[in-house]
């Protein structure tokens, strides 16, 4: 009597790749949003220092559902479109900056367990975006650009309420709960195996 061993990893193929396309496709459909509500429906900040986006709302939403690389990807990219269909492209340095580490910190600490640590990275994510552009203000436009950054808290904030309470709703439905955070898109790294123990066929 011989024994096969199969590793969970040839089980678990078919599905992971499912999950990957699905959360792949997913985080394309909301940077494609994002830069449709941030290119088309900006508002202008007077002489000319950027713009108000209600993009930031499914950036932020992104890092939650995503995790924290596809999450910065989502902002990073939406952002980088934005920018250039605006035409503020002395900007995109910055927002590609700016749109990444609000992602990477709301992303990662929104995996965490405890409460208190995703609700303190949906504090210092937009924090860290409102930093980074507050930097661009006073590169290109002095001390009188700082008055720039009211609006970009708004921004970050506003669209982390909105953010929230979105993720409530498709927490509800039960979407936000299969779309776990995806570490490793390329398929390197091996998946976890639930019950911990390998799988025996016994051939006669």
């Amino acid at each position: 009597m011989a024994s096969r061993k199969e590793g969970p990893s040839t089980r678990n193929v078919p599905s992971r790749g499912r999950d990957r396309i699905l959360k792949l496709t997913l985080a394309a459909v909301l940077a494609a949003f994002s830069y449709v509500v941030s290119a088309f429906l900006p508002i202008p900040y007077p002489g000319g220092a950027g713009y108000f986006s209600f993009g930031d709302a499914v950036n932020i939403l992104s890092a939650m559902l995503l995790g924290p690389y596809l999450g910065a990807a989502v902002g990073a990219l939406a952002g980088l479109f934005s920018d250039l269909t605006a035409g503020y492209l002395v900007f995109i340095p910055f927002t590609l900056g700016a749109k990444a580490a609000m992602g990477l910190l709301v992303g990662f600490l929104w995996k965490q367990r405890k409460t208190w640590l995703r609700f303190l990275g949906l504090g210092l994510g937009p924090l860290a975006m409102v930093l980074v552009y507050a930097h661009s203000y006073y590169v290109y436009y002095g001390l009188p650009g700082l008055w720039s950054c009211l609006f970009d808290l708004a921004q970050g904030y506003g669209g982390a309420v909105i953010a929230y309470f979105a993720y409530l709703i498709l927490k509800k439905t039960g979407l936000a709960g299969r779309l776990i955070d995806l570490e490793d898109p390329v398929g390197l790294q091996e998946v976890d195996d639930d019950d911990g123990q390998d799988e025996h066929q016994d051939v006669t």
